[in-house]
């Protein structure tokens, strides 16, 4: 084979595969992360309680909501900062627990023992399928928090951990609208 031949085939090859490359691009589709300003998607979900969680259900009341698993140190070194945040504001502000969990087994059942032995007082979701992780712009990093204000608008969002003080500084001027 000559070089002539060599090139005229790597050519090809290398235009097929960009070709491919650019198609495929146009059927992904993109999922875009949430910034501040940026209106909370609406999700229905069922706690690891079993009880229906539907987040337009809170308009009206500032939403904390908070991913994480049970393997994750700076996720249970938060815990119980968000325990005895829920314990002062839960009449005002609704701490809302998104379970990554990736153990094999029941992730479910993870997450409750986890959350019985820690005497988690908010309620926690299993989000081990990805739905809300998607929803909320791929999160990759763990913990997130996102605070989302009385109508719905994304007002904060944290990556890494965030004590009762970082809490309270972000949400206290929310409940002052």
């Amino acid at each position: 084979m000559t070089n002539r031949k060599r090139w005229a085939g790597g050519g090809i090859l290398l235009a097929v595969f960009a070709a491919l490359i650019w198609f495929g691009a146009l059927f992904i589709p993109v999922v875009q992360g949430l910034d501040a300003g940026s209106k909370a998607p609406d999700f229905k979900t069922v706690t690891i309680d079993g009880k229906a969680l539907e987040l337009k259900n809170f308009k009206g009341k500032v939403v904390v909501l908070n991913f994480w698993a049970t393997w994750c140190p700076p996720c249970r070194a938060e815990i119980p900062d968000f325990i005895e945040f829920t314990r002062e504001y839960g009449k005002k502000v609704q701490v809302i627990g998104i379970g990554l969990e990736r153990k094999p087994g029941n992730t479910t059942q993870i997450l409750r023992r986890f959350v019985d032995q820690n005497k988690i007082n908010y309620p926690v979701v299993d989000d081990s399928e990805g739905k809300l992780t998607v929803l909320y712009g791929n999160i990759r990093s763990i913990p997130t928090t996102f605070i989302i204000d009385a109508s719905g608008i994304v007002r904060h969002m944290q990556i890494g951990s965030m004590s009762k003080a970082e809490l309270i500084g972000k949400v206290k001027p929310l409940l002052k609208k």
